[in-house]
């Protein structure tokens, strides 16, 4: 991951551009009128040096490149790697104790894994037939003080639309990348009885690299040592990047691919050597299969890499007149400049795995489905049809693709903002790097938006944005770290310590919540994490109290009453924020900063910029603004103790019953007096507690009947109105997050 040496003939500190000025001349003395000529956008001559730098202490980026090599010692890398690695595993046991076995996709795809290592193909009929999921269920270790994680055992087959293969043949829903890279990691711990344990390590490697990256690309863009290590911290040891290092998902895996071919390709095509450009090929060329959705990312690299092969041939054509040292220095390299056939088989290296891929790719999407490109993004589960919700197809649809799109930021249980608020400063360094003016920073940013704004806003258009049950900020996972390159710039760029102050400010949280998720990593998911939101309410521990679950806005379903405050208050927050940063900027325009716009352009760009925003946010709101029935209002009461994410209510002999899922409550409320009480519940004299009520209804026997959502016989409980249980019932195969509950004839 390190770059190769590389040598400019700059001024002896590195600060200017000046000792360029010999070989530009000679460029320009060299190259004939009308011979091809380095294309490098946004540059004044076609024959530039490394880019002068407007601030002086930023990196020069030689040309070709859009990123500067790094010149840290390689312990430094070392050393974050290592601590990333060593954090990450030292927590695995705390997360096994409390979060196994796996739940979600995960057990899918290690039930691919298994069926590779046991019969060395993709079909699951046997293996579900024979029970393999015994590996993570029943065998995953389970030490004294284990508190575990409800799931349905044995695990129900969730098997993919194959059209083209027979009924009796069961394949997963998804493609297998993610499952072929954890084969050495589950054989590695079959040897010490620990297959499961193993993939969650292999996990944790996978994160402490992408955080690895992380640091050298912040450290590649802004040449500060201080500013890689804080945002690598930032980055490494909150959600969702240390989150989805302990999980099955494929979101991470693609973003560590991403992020190491983006580096290489922006440090240069000279900067790659023949086997750095097969692996960034291979990188490539595997992210589509570790989910067939990041076909549209895995294009954009390609497009990338196309762009800087064609930049170093004609930088290549250039200096080939020139003398040969400074033909070195002119393409940044000490290598020899290859042409011709050389330069055609270095583009090879890297296109032969894509090549490759997308033909097995083909093929396998034939096998399966009998078409060339796999239906639904080769991820439809059988039986249930994948919903989208496109803004052109009316104004419901435009409703709910802007609540994804809010709701992928400001989810108060799966948005990317709420659990890691300083991924809002990545607006304020793309403000910055393009203010700067330095055609490289603009590069960096115009591919970091094609790759991710076509991926999430397909993602928003989904019925299931926010990736169900997972821990927050599932699809941004795979692009946050590239988001470390703006945020890096915002530290460069902007001055003061009022900015550094915010910066702080808004990193804080991030760590906070990360760690009360793993202090209890069931948390981690939906069901679980309300509780961690309202702790932070009434914990007395806490010397600062937040109520997060009331105050954030929830997308899945919106509060009809609360949404359009609760949102707007927050997007508005946000917009200030960044509106506040940039008036920091606009503090140093004339001295580091190119020339900007007139303050009266400036204000109309602001202003439609609110406009846009206030729009989105009216037209995600429209349907609870339109006029509804008007009800007239008979009373009014309140319950005490008031109950936390109430999730059902009944109505038996006067009296209403509401279930509070996070306070572990029932509550009984008189309805003549207006009275309300705790109901508690009550076996042969002993009292019992509740688990997660999560609905009750009254039953044809006049009892009621709470959804308790416990282990074993605390599933359901039949209980007197007065709290005396008369049965304990369980429910096999249900999860301990059910929220419904109904009676048929």
């Amino acid at each position: 991951m390190t770059s190769p040496p590389q040598t400019t003939t700059g001024s002896p500190d590195g600060a200017g551009p000046t000792a360029y000025e010999g070989e530009r001349s000679a460029v320009r003395a060299a190259v004939p009128p009308g011979a091809m000529v380095p294309w490098l956008p946004g540059e004044d001559s076609p024959a530039a040096a490394p880019q002068p730098d407007e601030r002086g202490d930023l990196p020069e980026v030689l040309p070709g490149a859009d990123l500067a090599p790094s010149r840290l010692s390689p312990r430094w890398l070392l050393l974050c790697f290592a601590a990333t690695f060593i954090l990450y595993v030292a927590l695995v046991p705390r997360y096994l104790r409390y979060a196994s076995p796996p739940t979600g996709d995960q057990p899918f795809y290690l039930m691919d894994t298994i069926s590779l290592i046991q019969d060395g193909d993709l079909e699951l009929a046997n293996n579900y037939a024979q029970g393999d999921d015994i590996y993570f269920y029943t065998l995953a270790p389970k030490p004294p003080d284990f508190v575990g994680i409800s799931a349905p055992d044995p695990l129900p087959a969730m098997l993919g639309a194959t059209t083209a293969r027979p009924e009796s043949e069961w394949y997963g829903p998804h493609f297998p990348g993610l499952s072929i890279l954890l084969v050495p990691a589950w054989i590695a711990g079959s040897w010490f009885l620990l297959w499961w344990p193993m993939t969650v390590i292999f996990m944790c490697l996978l994160g402490a690299l992408v955080a690895a990256n992380v640091f050298l690309l912040a450290h590649e863009l802004t040449g500060k040592a201080w500013i890689a290590v804080v945002v690598w911290l930032a980055v490494a040891f909150t959600n969702p990047v240390m989150s989805y290092s302990y999980l099955i998902f494929t979101e991470l895996p693609a973003g560590l691919l991403l992020i190491y071919a983006f580096r290489r390709l922006a440090l240069g095509w000279a900067a790659n050597g023949p086997w750095r450009l097969l692996l960034i090929g291979w990188c490539i060329a595997y992210i589509p299969w570790i989910a067939w959705r990041c076909v549209p990312v895995a294009a954009v690299l390609g497009l990338y890499a196309l762009v800087q092969w064609w930049r170093h041939r004609r930088i290549a054509v250039a200096s080939a007149a020139l003398p040969s040292q400074a033909a070195h220095s002119y393409a940044g390299t000490e290598r020899p400049v290859h042409f011709g056939h050389e330069r055609v088989l270095s583009f090879a290296l890297l296109a032969a795995p894509v090549v490759l891929s997308a033909l097995l790719a083909a093929w396998y999407s034939l096998f399966l489905f009998g078409t060339v490109l796999p239906p639904g993004g080769g991820s439809l589960v059988r039986g249930q049809p994948a919903l989208f919700n496109w803004p052109w197809d009316g104004l419901d649809a435009l409703g709910k693709y802007l609540t994804g799109a809010f709701g992928l930021l400001f989810d108060r249980q799966m948005g990317l903002l709420v659990y890691a608020p300083f991924y809002l400063l990545a607006v304020v360094g793309a403000i910055a790097m393009f203010k700067l003016g330095r055609p490289s920073d603009r590069r960096v940013l115009l591919w970091i938006a094609a790759l991710i704004f076509p991926y999430m806003g397909v993602v928003a258009a989904f019925e299931w944005w926010n990736g169900v049950w997972c821990p927050p900020a599932r699809y941004w996972a795979t692009f946050v770290p590239l988001l470390a390159a703006p945020v890096a710039m915002s530290l460069a760029l902007v001055p003061g310590r009022l900015y550094k102050a915010i910066f702080a400010l808004l990193a804080l949280p991030g760590f906070a919540l990360m760690a009360a998720m793993m202090d209890d990593p069931r948390r981690l998911f939906p069901g679980n994490r309300e509780e961690m939101l309202v702790q932070f309410a009434t914990d007395p521990a806490l010397p600062v109290r937040i109520d997060l679950w009331n105050t954030l806005p929830y997308f899945t379903p919106p509060d009809a009453f609360t949404h359009p405050v609760s949102t707007g208050v927050l997007t508005f927050a946000a917009l200030a924020i960044v509106l506040l940063c940039y008036v920091l900027i606009e503090k140093v325009r004339g001295t580091q900063f190119a020339p900007g716009w007139a303050p009266g352009a400036q204000m109309s760009v602001w202003l439609g910029v609110v406009a846009l925003v206030g729009s989105g946010w009216f037209a995600m709101n429209l349907d609870h603004f339109r006029p509804k029935t008007l009800l007239a209002q008979v009373g009014q009461w309140g319950l005490e103790p008031p109950p936390t994410a109430a999730r059902g209510i009944a109505y038996h002999q006067g009296k209403l019953y509401v279930p509070g899922y996070a306070s572990r409550t029932l509550i009984a409320l008189d309805v003549a007096s207006g009275e309300s009480a705790a109901i508690r519940p009550v076996s042969a004299g002993t009292p019992l507690t509740y688990t997660h009520p999560g609905a009750v209804a009254v039953g044809p026997d006049g009892l009621l009947y709470v959804l308790n959502n416990g282990d074993g016989p605390d599933a359901l409980f039949a209980m007197r109105p007065d709290g005396e249980v008369v049965r304990r019932i369980p429910l096999g195969g249900k999860t301990n997050i059910a929220a419904g509950l109904a009676f048929s004839p």
